[in-house]
């Protein structure tokens, strides 16, 4: 797969297929999206290609809103989900303040048909672009004739938690409801991040854990609570109980994120490893003693254990589709 971080560098396909987006989450809508487009390319013997944005739009034009901008996954993560696709070439646009006052006719004409080329457009259909997100689906249809393409209008993807959206799963992840996460990405929630030294509580509590700083400042990390994980190390595939809070029991005030890898003895200060969340076992809570807390972390581990035990997919070692880098 061809990734393009320059328009400079981009040579056009006039007769390509094309989607455009921040593809956040890249979960079963926009892969509904993905595989059109590759189905399409094929149909036309022409490469499939995907044009995001980094950074995520919203880190660019919320800035001073106050609000915090949270994102799904990060471009690394991205393009390993777009190969794993088969998508052929991925442009990453910067997104800079200047390019969010280019016009929807300009980014169309100039940016799409000019610089990258397309025959075919497949997009979705609430996807907004151009200056105040003033593009959207019925003024592709209304210059698609005049600027030779056609755009292909993807109807938004349901399940029972209703229609699939970057917005909707950000919810879910910050809820703590990491089952439904899953359902709408098609795979499980995943952090990735540097393990760096902690506080020791986890060695005291006969449970030493791996402090994760994560490598993107703005990730959507999970609600505070205890999760059962799979740790991607080096290639390889873990089990592991995660942590995720503040610590009330000790006075503690600094969110942190720790991971007991069950049986796991080796030293990993300064790797990366990575995080996939498979099931919620509790809530953060705050126990009267060291010693109650001490008991609820003997059962979560005992919760984890039987987790693994009858899911036997979840038990392989071996690094398989999951994303490690």
């Amino acid at each position: 797969m061809e990734v393009i971080n320059d328009l400079k560098d981009c040579t056009p396909i006039p007769d390509g297929v094309i989607s455009v987006g921040t593809f956040d989450g890249i979960h079963l809508a926009h892969q509904k999206i993905i595989q059109r487009v590759t189905e399409q390319a094929k149909d036309l013997n022409v490469p499939s290609t995907i044009v995001t944005f980094e950074p995520h739009p919203r880190l660019v034009v919320n800035q001073g809103d106050g609000q915090p901008v949270w994102i799904l996954t990060t471009i690394e993560e991205k393009i390993t989900i777009f190969r794993e696709l088969g998508i052929d070439r991925v442009v990453i646009i910067p997104f800079t303040q200047e390019f969010s006052q280019t016009s929807p006719e300009s980014f169309v004409t100039d940016v799409l048909c000019r610089t990258i080329g397309m025959q075919k457009l497949i997009i979705g259909h609430s996807h907004g672009f151009g200056r105040n997100r003033a593009g959207n689906i019925d003024f592709l249809c209304q210059i698609e004739k005049g600027c030779n393409f056609e755009v292909i209008n993807q109807e938004p993807i349901s399940n029972h938690w209703g229609i699939i959206s970057s917005s909707r799963i950000r919810e879910f992840v910050l809820q703590g409801e990491i089952n439904k996460v899953s359902e709408c990405l098609g795979r499980p929630y995943h952090l990735a991040g540097i393990v760096v030294p902690g506080d020791g509580i986890g060695h005291k509590l006969n449970y030493p854990t791996a402090n994760v700083q994560l490598s993107h400042p703005n990730k959507c990390i999970p609600a505070n609570g205890v999760y059962i994980v799979r740790v991607g190390i080096n290639g390889a595939q873990y089990n592991g109980v995660m942590n995720i809070g503040i610590k009330p029991t000790f006075g503690k005030n600094a969110r942190s994120l720790e991971v007991n890898i069950l049986d796991f003895v080796n030293d990993i200060y300064n790797m990366q490893i990575e995080i996939y969340f498979l099931e919620r076992i509790r809530g953060e809570k705050k126990f009267d003693s060291p010693e109650l807390l001490q008991q609820h972390v003997d059962a979560d581990v005992e919760s984890a254990r039987n987790y693994f035990l009858h899911n036997p997919a979840e038990q392989d070692k071996e690094s398989s589709k999951l994303h490690d880098s």
